[in-house]
């Protein structure tokens, strides 16, 4: 496929409608994911030492010599519930912290929409040093535009890490026909870090 740009939409710049909106959308992912950690401790600390007794009934052993006693079970499901109610006790506090910034990881899916892609995507192909034709897995093709691509090759998997922001479509042609695709861009959010920061929380007295 040999892709020639024919045209492209003017108006490449972040409106602050855009980044508004995708704020209301970070701050709504935080707060489900926060209530999300929150429900798992608690799930967490209220299991019972009934319930770990049938899970270990339960359990089918690959070697069954190597089963241990119910006592030494146990243990070790108390061990393994604390680790884990400490790793996401160290998540919750990090969402509820009023210094970090938060970005839904929402891939954007129209144009205005901006997303915090961390996965591999599909090079379908390289138009220059700094344009590429991607494919975001269930998401279709995207023209990325202003990514450094010097050392990508068509059909390999390049990670994406950041965010991005679809500001306009493309047109391009290829031997079937043309192709139109939403154009993505890295963007730097810095300057309204603070509109993506947690509510401060409540103080008792």
């Amino acid at each position: 496929m040999v892709a020639i740009l024919l045209a492209v939409l003017l108006g490449s710049e972040v409106t602050q409608a855009d980044v508004d909106a995708y704020a209301e959308v970070s701050a709504g992912e935080r707060a489900a994911r926060a209530d999300s950690l929150a429900e798992e401790i608690e799930r967490l600390k209220k299991r019972s030492r009934r319930s770990v007794l049938e899970e270990y009934r339960a359990t089918k052993w690959e070697h069954p010599k190597k089963r241990p006693s119910t006592s030494e079970y146990v243990k070790q499901e108390r061990v393994n519930r604390d680790i884990r109610i400490q790793g996401l006790q160290q998540r919750l506090e990090k969402l509820l912290d009023e210094r970090e910034s938060y970005y839904s990881d929402k891939t954007p899916t129209d144009i205005g929409q901006i997303g915090r892609l961390e996965y591999g995507v599909r090079v379908i192909q390289v138009i220059d040093g700094k344009n590429a034709i991607v494919r975001l897995s269930d998401e279709g093709e995207y023209w990325l535009r202003g990514v450094l691509t010097t050392k990508w090759r068509d059909g390999v998997y390049v990670q994406l890490n950041g965010l991005f922001y679809v500001p306009e479509n493309t047109t391009y042609e290829t031997a079937a026909g043309t192709n139109t695709v939403y154009v993505l861009e890295p963007i730097d959010l810095s300057k309204h870090a603070d509109k993506f920061k947690a509510a401060p929380r409540a103080t008792s007295r």
